[in-house]
């Protein structure tokens, strides 16, 4: 850091030497004649933007160690809360097998063959669910764990046959590969 900020220096020592006595040595007042105060400017220019990119760079580790503290939450908790029927339903994350959307509303299948309905986008839903749950199409969420069969238009869940859209093709298809 240090040697470029040497170099760095000679540069816009040189620069401001050009532009500013516009080549004339007589040109030029006398700040512009002392080195060390053209120095002292430009190290605190080159500290100044590298303490700005530190605290950037330190801003963007904590969002991330942020949002992996909520993941690992998600995965501790093993359950997430719905609202149902004015209630709310804790349903833990091995007992869904898919998550379908119903308009407005959204159909949680549960492993004992039963369901939850709430009034929520699958969007939000997916948003608060850990990576274990896998989109596949626009109104199908799949628990990657309950997955028996798939190929590359459907997949197979206990008794139901879910189908995957175009547009979450790929992205199903690499996911799951990558499970096997």
């Amino acid at each position: 850091m240090v040697i470029v900020s040497i170099y760095l220096e000679l540069v816009v020592m040189i620069l401001s030497f050009i532009y500013l006595a516009e080549y004339s040595y007589k040109n030029m007042g006398p700040y512009m004649t002392d080195a060390f105060s053209l120095a002292t400017v430009l190290y605190f220019v080159v500290l100044l933007f590298s303490f700005i990119s530190f605290v950037k760079r330190s801003m963007s580790d904590e969002q991330k160690i942020t949002s992996l503290a909520e993941e690992k939450e998600k995965y501790e908790t093993g359950s997430f809360i719905v609202r149902s029927n004015r209630k709310q339903v804790s349903i833990n994350f091995d007992d869904v097998l898919f998550i379908e959307s119903l308009g407005d509303y959204v159909k949680v299948n549960l492993v004992d063959n039963t369901s939850v309905i709430t009034k929520e986008k699958i969007s939000s839903l997916e948003e608060r669910l850990p990576d274990l749950y896998l989109r596949i199409h626009r109104s199908f969420l799949v628990n990657k764990d309950k997955i028996s069969n798939f190929n590359k238009e459907e997949i197979e869940i206990e008794s139901h046959t879910i189908p995957i859209s175009r547009t979450y093709k790929k992205a199903t298809w690499d996911n799951l590969a990558k499970a096997d």
